[in-house]
């Protein structure tokens, strides 16, 4: 089970690291005992901007549980832009899955990694792969506010 998602994210990936907005991506795997397992990666970006990702997992029945996970997005003077994360927060929030932006910290829904890559190279408004149309809102806000900042990842975006 672990396998087979390890097996996805690496697709996943592989197919951004072909990209011409993409300079570097790497992942690294780690079977742990009880059905476990550690990944951690990084997405390098043609602006200079950075993504770094970290997974902890259990293989629970048929499904895997992110024990932890980390999704850290930085700008290429290594400012964060945003990380979503469920560590225990001070002040505790009412949920463990939370975003972080500059000065803030709110609750949000876990993502995936594939969610938090589309988020910053989203192309067009709309719903994509059965997204919620709030969540769908939320990351072509975000594309919008990437590319007044100045972190537009993708050529073909339009929309904002």
């Amino acid at each position: 089970m672990i396998q087979a998602y390890f097996n996805q994210v690496k697709a996943l990936v592989d197919q951004y690291a072909v990209t011409r907005f993409v300079l570097d991506a790497n992942v690294s795997f780690e079977m742990r005992p009880g059905e476990q397992g550690y990944l951690t990666g990084s997405v390098i970006f043609l602006d200079g901007s950075a993504l770094y990702f970290r997974e902890f997992l259990d293989a629970v029945k048929d499904a895997v549980d992110k024990l932890m996970y980390t999704y850290h997005y930085q700008d290429a003077g290594h400012k964060l832009i945003f990380r979503y994360d469920n560590a225990r927060h001070r002040p505790p929030l009412r949920s463990l899955e939370h975003k972080h932006t500059p000065g803030r910290a709110m609750e949000a829904p876990a993502p995936t990694l594939e969610d938090v890559l589309a988020e910053l190279s989203w192309p067009k408004g709309g719903c994509k792969d059965g997204l919620s149309e709030q969540r769908s809102a939320e990351m072509v806000k975000a594309t919008c506010v990437n590319r007044a900042r100045g972190f537009l990842l993708c050529a073909k975006r339009d929309g904002c």
